[in-house]
């Protein structure tokens, strides 16, 4: 054996020993978790454990009385306006006509609002069907006292940032007014394909002045202070743009799901459906649009729940709002399963943490507050279910813990991941057997996703899978693929932008 066939032949030797070591670990902590649960049945930590696996479990009966209830949301809401109480799936149009095809060309801008961060783009379409020939972004925060300030504050932030992005694509020069799409990721009430309503703030969002008004003429006078107009194209929400921007690329794509900060569905709909537009004589009924639902809004007391649910729910800017919403997204769910450690750190009969020798429970530092155990701690602890301790202590900031304060972290995080993953499958069944495809399955389907947590939670993507084909059995779920959109909702808006300059020249 030659000194290189050497040096590589203990390399794998190496890597196989670590390999089967962590093989080995995860089988002791999985045998060392039977042991306990049959020596300790009844112990405190293993009684609090047991109640919250009953409450955020979802049942049969659940799932049945779930899948009812959101199947008829979803048809009084295309019948009729919905009142906007936060408590409702809202059912709104999108006045899209003409569902992207891949045709679509141009040099576009694309704003997009509607999280943390904002974002414009530059998309050239080629002329080549379905192919992005070129792109180029521009992301920044949003501060806090922006989201919360005035709508005129608000929508200068935008105007100046994605007008600094063009002139410096444009190189200095003064062109004609830009193509924009703006993707508005909140609860709108389309006019018309570039015109709206906003109905209602989420997010962290409060700002003045706007809900009421037309966020597309809110930018045009932003444009205007910042001294130059644009041509705003299209209006949309994430999901439709994610929806229209895998569409634009796979003809199979009919559902749009965001799973993020907040999360939201869209979904290609029949235009005689939709009760609540009048979309003109001159439409085919036959031919399609797009729904925003506004799932986050769902709500229903079949959801299952425990105390501390109510507890975010009550810490949050928009209370008894969207409550399907905190149950299942990026900036909750973190908090939940915090809530639920920390109640148990609290529980003198648990000593979850700390010594039993000590007469004070330990609270790890990170349970004490809400940005200390976000909801990338929880993906953390979720991605190795066999997390040492040491790993464990360093992300709750403690010293030491035990196996099984550390399998009981594990535990409750998976609890909380899982129930929310459950939940999307749930409402994306509960629209496929509204639009007919579970009883007919023509075709495959493709299910467009964008969101940090659908994005950077590996473990996340394969509950949803499960769940999905658990709800609909394997030989149907094999028909539908999941697929993650990077950067969707500005590809969308772009896309959508696109076509309705198409639309408006023809």
């Amino acid at each position: 054996m030659t000194l290189k066939g050497s040096i590589n032949a203990s390399k794998f030797i190496a890597f196989a020993t670590a390999l089967t070591a962590g093989a080995c670990y995860v089988i002791f902590r999985f045998k060392d978790r039977r042991n306990r649960e049959r020596r300790g049945a009844t112990s405190p930590a293993t009684k609090l454990l047991y109640k919250y696996k009953q409450q955020l479990t979802l049942t049969p009966s659940q799932i049945t009385k779930l899948d009812s209830e959101l199947q008829g949301q979803i048809r009084a809401g295309l019948k009729a306006e919905i009142t906007t109480n936060g408590l409702h799936m809202l059912m709104l149009p999108t006045c899209v006509s003409q569902i992207p095809n891949g045709e679509e060309t141009g040099d576009i801008y694309a704003i997009d609002v509607g999280g943390t961060n904002f974002r414009v783009k530059y998309v050239r379409l080629s002329a080549e069907k379905s192919k992005i020939e070129s792109e180029e972004n521009f992301e920044a925060p949003i501060p806090k006292d922006v989201m919360t300030g005035t709508g005129s504050a608000l929508f200068d932030f935008i105007a100046t940032r994605t007008l600094n992005f063009i002139m410096a694509h444009e190189g200095g020069q003064s062109l004609e007014p830009p193509l924009v799409g703006f993707c508005f990721s909140f609860a709108i009430k389309q006019l018309s394909f570039n015109r709206g309503i906003l109905l209602d703030w989420t997010k962290g969002f409060t700002c003045s002045d706007v809900i009421g008004h037309d966020p597309v003429q809110l930018l045009h006078e932003a444009f205007e202070r910042a001294g130059r107009q644009c041509r705003v194209m299209a209006l949309l929400n994430d999901t439709v743009g994610v929806l229209s921007a895998h569409r634009y690329l796979d003809q199979n794509t009919c559902v749009g799901i965001i799973i993020g900060t907040g999360t939201n569905a869209a979904y290609v709909e029949k235009i005689g459906s939709v009760k609540k537009w009048s979309a003109g004589p001159d439409v085919d009924p036959n031919a399609h649009t797009i729904i925003n639902t506004e799932w986050g809004a769902f709500d229903s007391s079949s959801l299952p729940r425990c105390e501390e649910d109510w507890e975010v729910d009550a810490a949050t800017i928009h209370k008894g709002k969207y409550l399907f919403e905190k149950l299942l997204s990026g900036m909750y769910i973190g908090d939940v399963a915090r809530r639920i450690l920390l109640r148990m750190a609290r529980d003198p009969s648990c000593i979850l943490f700390g010594s039993k020798a000590s007469s004070d429970p330990l609270i790890p530092v990170a349970l004490t507050t809400k940005e200390g155990f976000p909801t990338s701690a929880l993906a953390k602890v979720v991605e190795d279910p066999g997390m040492r301790p040491e790993t464990m202590a360093r992300i709750l900031g403690v010293a030491t813990m035990s196996v099984e304060a550390c399998d009981v972290v594990s535990q409750v995080c998976h609890l909380v991941a899982e129930r929310s993953a459950q939940l999307i499958a749930l409402a994306l069944c509960a629209i496929l057997r509204h639009t007919g495809w579970v009883q007919n399955p023509e075709g495959p389907l493709t299910v467009a996703f964008d969101g940090g947590m659908y994005e950077q939670f590996a473990a996340y993507r394969t509950m949803i899978r499960k769940a999905v084909d658990e709800f609909l059995g394997a030989s149907l779920g094999a028909k539908i693929t999941l697929e993650l959109v990077h950067d969707g909702s500005c590809v969308g808006a772009a896309v959508l932008a696109a076509a309705a300059t198409l639309e408006h020249q023809n």
